[in-house]
């Protein structure tokens, strides 16, 4: 290597260099706004996730208000007449005064606080209830819930009691159950939970 090259090879190395730490530099700096970007993306999903789960909650209230509010018509749906809603302590009266029941305490107290219980009366004036479970969208854990509250029902009055879903819609599964008769299903019309 001649002496006339080594200023054009250093001068070529320098710049490789130079080049070297700028791409080191912005590597440094871009990892750092991906960093930002990531916190800042974690922000918008927890805000996100807060915002969907606050609306859930709106969303099953007004399904609730509405459902309690129309009793009657879910009673009517299966050929009975509505004449009274079950409290919560009433419910829990069944339970105390069927102490040997053979259930488990965590599915008796989940039946205390059932969403909705009618006591109808059938074409014969005989007592029959009505087990509501109430969602925006019904899933397998509301029917299981209406499907046992109203066995329970049964076996605490020794009447019939009818398991029932009220949901503005049905996930798949609800949906089947619904087909093959194994709970009713009272559908909320979406145009009574539009605000006024």
């Amino acid at each position: 290597m001649t002496t006339e090259n080594q200023p054009t090879l250093r001068s070529l190395a320098e710049g490789q260099e130079r080049l070297t730490a700028l791409v080191t530099d912005f590597i440094d700096e871009q990892r750092k706004v991906n960093d930002e970007q990531r916190r800042f993306n974690e922000r918008v999903d927890r805000r996100l996730q807060t915002m969907q789960d606050d609306i859930a909650e709106v969303k099953g209230g007004h399904a609730r208000t509405e459902t309690i509010r129309r009793a009657d018509i879910i009673a009517s749906a299966l050929n009975l007449i509505y004449e009274r809603t079950l409290s919560a302590g009433e419910l829990d009266d069944m339970v105390r005064e069927n102490p040997d029941v053979g259930v488990a305490r965590n599915e008796l107290e989940s039946f205390t606080k059932a969403d909705l219980v009618i006591k109808a009366k059938d074409r014969l004036r005989l007592t029959n209830y009505i087990a509501v479970e109430i969602s925006y969208t019904a899933d397998q854990r509301d029917t299981s819930r209406a499907i046992r509250n109203a066995d329970l029902l049964t076996l605490f009055t020794g009447r019939p009691a009818h398991p029932v879903i009220a949901s503005v819609r049905n996930d798949r599964s609800v949906s089947n159950l619904v087909e093959n008769g194994s709970v009713n299903w009272y559908e909320i019309p979406t145009r009574n939970l539009r605000a006024e």
